[in-house]
Parts: C-alpha cells; sequence; structure tokens
C-alpha cells in the first residue's frame, strides 16, 4: 500500500537535468524485493519499520523530453518489485533507485546492467546480477549469491555466502559461517583475498591457472600443497568452500573470533 508520495522535482544542475521522485509505501513481514535497473547505481539499506522508501533520481544532459523515454514501474504486494523501463533503446538516461527496506526483508532479487549495488543492514537471502559496476554487501543476516561480469565485489559481516562469480576485478570477502553446501568462488582474472573465520568447521580446496596462490596464517591441516592448488580442512572440517581462478592471485587469511 503506497501512503505517500512527493511530487515529481525537476533540477538543473552542472548541464545536467534530474528529475527526482520520493515514495513510501507500506509492506508485510516476509515480503520479496524485487529491482531491475539498466543503467545506474542500486542502493539498499535496512531500517526499522513496516515501510520502503524510495527515492529515484533520473539523470540526462539532454532535454526533459529525454527523461520522459525512461519509466519506473512500482508494484508493491507480497513481492515489492521496481522496474526500469527504457522506451527507446538510444535514450540517454541514467537512473539512481535508493531504497531503504525493513530489516526483515525475506528474500531479495537484483539486476544491474552498468552501476554499483551497495547492500546494507538487512535480513534477507539475496541473489545479484550485474554486468559492470562494483558489488558492495555489509552486514546481511542471509544467504548471498553474486553474479558480475566487471567489478570489485566486497562482502563483510554475518553474511553467508554461497556463489561468488566474476569475469575481470577483485574479490575482498569474509566467510563466517557456511551452510552444508558450502560456499564457491570463482574468478576468471583479477585477485581475491578470502578471509576466513578460524573457527569453523570447513574443508577448503583453492587452485589457480596462471597466478599466485598463498595462504597467510590459516590454519589448515593440508591434504594436498602444491603451487596453484591446495586441499585441506579448517579445524574438524565440514562443507567445502571451493575458490577457483584463471588469471590473477588468491590469498587466503585467517579471520579472528
Amino acid at each position: 500500500m503506497k501512503y505517500s508520495l512527493s511530487i515529481l522535482v525537476l533540477v538543473t544542475i552542472a548541464f545536467s537535468l534530474t528529475a527526482e521522485l520520493h515514495e513510501q509505501y507500506r509492506v508485510g513481514p516476509d515480503s520479496e524485493l524485487e529491482i531491475s535497473n539498466i543503467n545506474g547505481d542500486i542502493t539498499i539499506t535496512g531500517i526499522e519499520g513496516n515501510d520502503i522508501i524510495i527515492d529515484i533520481v533520473k539523470r540526462t544532459k539532454k532535454d526533459h523530453a529525454e527523461l520522459d523515454k525512461v519509466t519506473i514501474d512500482i508494484t508493491s504486494g507480497e513481492t515489492f518489485e521496481v522496474k526500469t523501463r527504457y522506451l527507446e533503446d538510444n535514450a540517454d538516461v541514467s537512473v539512481d533507485l535508493d531504497l531503504q527496506v525493513p530489516y526483515y526483508i525475506k528474500e531479495a532479487f537484483i539486476e544491474n546492467v552498468n552501476g554499483k549495488i551497495d547492500i546494507e543492514g538487512i535480513t534477507a537471502d539475496l541473489h545479484i546480477e550485474n554486468a559492470n559496476g562494483d558489488v558492495n554487501v555489509i552486514e546481511v543476516n542471509g544467504i548471498v549469491t553474486v553474479e558480475l561480469a566487471n567489478g570489485d565485489i566486497r562482502i563483510e559481516g554475518d553474511v553467508i555466502i554461497n556463489d561468488i562469480e566474476l569475469a575481470n576485478g577483485t574479490i575482498n570477502a569474509e566467510v563466517r559461517g557456511i551452510t552444508e553446501d558450502g560456499a564457491q568462488f570463482e574468478l576468471a582474472n583479477g585477485t581475491m583475498k578470502i578471509f576466513i573465520l578460524e573457527s569453523i568447521n570447513a574443508d577448503i580446496e583453492a587452485s589457480i591457472v596462471m597466478g599466485n596462490l598463498k595462504v597467510h596464517d590459516l590454519p589448515i591441516e593440508y591434504t594436498e600443497e602444491k603451487a596453484n592448488s591446495i586441499k585441506g580442512k579448517l579445524n574438524e572440517g565440514g562443507p567445502l568452500i571451493e575458490i577457483e581462478a584463471a588469471t590473477g592471485n588468491i590469498y587466503l587469511y585467517r579471520l579472528k573470533d
């Protein structure tokens, strides 16, 4: 249910025209979130209460008619959906989506093409897909899957990682817990820095085709140790943490309790 809507505001700043929209919706417990954007940033932050507050900024270096070539569809219900639609293929418009959502969102599906994705302070399982732009997931209580083509991935806090796939860029991730299915990291070109909690029970396999593989102060009991691959376990062993890269670097670090 939407119960508050601000007026659309047009502003000209630094030779660019913007249209800003502010809306507020009441959502129920265990709602799902679906966000689909094309050009622009997505920011999601957890807040107290039962409302989703969304701020939308459309930008163009052309005129007002250009802004009208892009619309944002919002559907409120069991699934709260925000979708950016380009009415013309050549529309020179970017759209930034800033959402404040209740902490208890059950599950979130986030898609973008060009732009960064920042998510912080919610309780939700996350499914993130992005083509170009950084992805930052901070203090999210849930299981996270990220698929990114070009950019950097940063994951910090009590996040349970399921699957991280990156083509080109860097991965900086903390592994504080894993499910029975384990955790997978895949990188084509770039650097991975994985910080693994020293007290968890897990099996670990890491390999790289061309580049460096180094373990820094992580107490692994090895069953195999080669220049470009390792196998072993932490503590009693358990679900598998699998780390693979084609070209670049893999660095594993101990994360203290």
